[in-house]
């Protein structure tokens, strides 16, 4: 009886033998697939992250354009040079027609203008808070200084995109313009489509740094997944939200989970007129390829098994 016994194990031995070298060599291949996916991942989502960074280099190109063409407009700087004091009530004064015709034409957020003397600005849209902030602004100073400004403004716990023009008369200084559009759902938006990659912009918290109060201003990701990437990027490996918002760095990629799904991501800084990070886009793809095929690895030799115990 014991001879047959050993001839029927035969077969069983040999299947699972089998079975187990399917698995190794399941194994390995997914080991390589892993490393050439993560390597074509690394390649695609820096692609993404430089085609994002020229949809917000291109609307700030947009923006030195709209302020230079109110800079040069010939009824400014008749309006700036007449414009002295405040108003009694202490409000800014009514926005000239040509300022209103260029936040509607050029659909931006905020238009000012100030003069170069002690008088309120000139604004339309926007709330007096920022227009007043926006005029004040460094960025607006950078402008009257070396003739043009422009880069990142965040103000009041918004995120806009900025610009302004020295306005001259004569050759003599009379001001000031001033552009900005707010960072919203439709820049997220804009930034996916141009990258084929989810966009998520961070504003940093008062005073800069990647603090608890930084936060999520406009994204393409869903909220559960946007609930989780300040903390997950906190996490990642070289800590690359702090290196974006504190060193203005620009981040290698790296791999997050949100919503149990994995992500490689890039943090770039976004960096006001004068090259201060004030903000951060965070480029992010999903990675799906290398889990589906460790699950069929895991399927197959699962099947095995239960064959070989059959």
């Amino acid at each position: 009886m014991a001879p047959r016994v050993g001839l029927r194990l035969i077969p069983v031995v040999a299947l699972v033998a089998l079975v187990a070298a399917g698995a190794v060599a399941g194994y390995a291949e997914w080991r390589l697939r892993r490393g050439a996916a993560a390597a074509e991942g690394t390649g695609e989502i820096d692609a993404a992250a430089r085609a994002q960074g020229l949809a917000d280099a291109q609307r700030l190109e947009q923006l030195a354009l709209v302020a230079a063409r109110l800079a040069d407009h010939p009824e400014l700087a008749p309006a700036l040079a007449g414009q002295a004091g405040s108003t009694e009530d202490g409000e800014l004064p009514a926005p000239v027609p040509l300022l209103e015709d260029l936040l509607d034409r050029h659909q931006v957020e905020l238009v000012v203008a100030r003069s170069a003397g002690e008088g309120p600005p000139l604004r339309a849209g926007g709330p007096e808070a920022a227009a007043r902030a926006l005029a004040a602004s460094e960025l607006a100073a950078q402008a009257a200084a070396e003739g043009r400004a422009r880069g990142a403004w965040a103000f009041g716990g918004r995120l806009y995109f900025a610009a302004a023009e020295r306005v001259a008369r004569e050759f003599e200084a009379q001001g000031v313009a001033a552009v900005a559009d707010q960072v919203s759902q439709a820049t997220a938006l804009q930034a996916r489509a141009l990258g084929r990659a989810d966009a998520v912009y961070v504003v940093a918290a008062e005073g800069g740094g990647a603090t608890p109060s930084a936060a999520t201003l406009a994204s393409t990701l869903g909220r559960a997944e946007d609930g989780e990437l300040l903390e997950a990027l906190g996490r990642a490996r070289g800590g690359p939200l702090v290196a974006a918002l504190e060193e203005g760095e620009r981040s290698e990629p790296v791999e997050v989970v949100l919503g149990g799904r994995p992500y490689r991501a890039v943090v770039v800084p976004l960096e006001d007129a004068a090259g201060r990070p004030v903000a951060a886009r965070v480029t992010l793809a999903r990675q799906s390829g290398e889990i589906g095929l460790l699950r069929t690895v895991q399927a197959v030799a699962l099947a095995g098994g239960s064959a070989a115990l059959l």
